[in-house]
């Protein structure tokens, strides 16, 4: 089942949701996972089709903390199913986020997000079981944009790491997919800060 939902097609993470603009970077990295996989035994909590949001609540993004957690208008503060982004940095870790595995591209990871939802209007999914909050009292949603599983987009396009702590059994193993190829490509997290401190992800165990 795992290798049907593994596309062997490269999409560029540029070109599927036209965020990089003229820049090149680490943003438009070669990945092989695409989010739209239309193999019918696929959860439906982790994909939609286009831009269906049955079960789902429509909501505009008002900004992008970092990679994994934003804001809505009204002050809601949503956290990501099933992912775990680098931490913003704070302190003497802004000169030089990179250093401290912690933060290792974590103003990149944010830049990410930011570029693909922020001030947009995406669909929001509760987990199987029905609302949630973290500790923090944020909300955990998985979020889609035009059908791509936007959580999904951020670990296989090496912006964050699967995360068991707030993940559902099937989507995490999906996530965990959307890892390993990131991982293979060395793309944003398995690039630099592989490099620097080891595996990026063993902080999201």
């Amino acid at each position: 089942m795992m290798k049907k939902l593994t596309m062997l097609l490269l999409v560029l993470a540029c070109g599927v949701l036209a965020t990089c603009g003229e820049e090149a970077s680490s943003d438009c990295a070669p990945i092989s996972y695409d989010p739209l996989n239309q193999d019918p035994t696929r959860e439906p909590l982790c994909y939609l089709d286009n831009d269906d949001c049955d079960g789902g609540d429509w909501v505009t993004i008002q900004s992008v903390y970092d990679g994994d957690t934003v804001t809505l208008p009204d002050g809601t503060k949503l956290r990501m199913l099933g992912i775990q982004a680098p931490e913003q940095p704070e302190g003497a870790d802004k000169e030089h986020p990179e250093l401290n595995p912690e933060t290792c591209l974590g103003p990149e990871a944010g830049a990410f997000l930011r570029k693909l939802i922020e001030g947009k209007q995406v669909c929001v999914r509760d987990p199987e079981g029905g609302p949630q909050n973290d500790p923090y009292g944020r909300r955990l949603v998985y979020i889609y944009d035009g059908g791509f599983n936007i959580n999904m987009y951020m670990v296989a396009s090496g912006h964050a790491c699967a995360f068991d702590k707030y993940a559902e059994p099937l989507c995490l193993n999906l996530l965990k997919t959307a890892e390993d190829e990131a991982e293979g490509f060395g793309v944003g997290i398995w690039g630099l800060c592989a490099d620097l401190h080891g595996d990026p992800c063993q902080r999201a165990e």
